[in-house]
């Protein structure tokens, strides 16, 4: 359902899973979802300008709206200030769908992390490399 019978574009939630990723430091679905992102039309500049998405250029005020809903899910906290801004950009409907997609992430990272999965032999020498 998260990946495949949504409203919200690929490319946004690709991004949202990259950004948690980077958060929790997940190297294995920041290696993984790299590729995917990369197909479903999110562009170099932006992968490698996501550490810093609120002072950068190359992310609309959509995409921001999605990142700052996706940090605040992933560290445990959704202010109104996330809330309303993400509501100027999103219904009810897809607000709820990034932040299940920013809540299922982050569980994923935790627990890929406390199993010590190790990253596939398709992904290990991955670019760029989680900052």
């Amino acid at each position: 359902m998260l990946r495949h019978d949504t409203r919200t574009s690929r490319a946004l939630r690709e991004l949202v899973i990259l950004r948690g990723g980077q958060l929790m430091r997940s190297e294995y679905e920041w290696a993984q979802h790299l590729p995917m992102a990369r197909k479903a039309g999110v562009r170099e500049a932006q992968i490698n300008a996501l550490a810093h998405w609120q002072t950068s250029g190359e992310f609309n005020e959509r995409e921001k709206a999605a990142l700052a809903l996706a940090e605040a899910v992933t560290l445990g906290h959704v202010g109104d200030e996330v809330y309303q801004q993400a509501m100027r950009h999103f219904d009810h409907h897809d607000y709820v769908e990034l932040a299940a997609v920013a809540a299922f992430y982050a569980m994923v990272g935790r627990m890929l992390d406390a199993m010590g999965v190790p990253l596939d032999a398709d992904v290990a020498n991955y670019q760029p490399k989680l900052k």
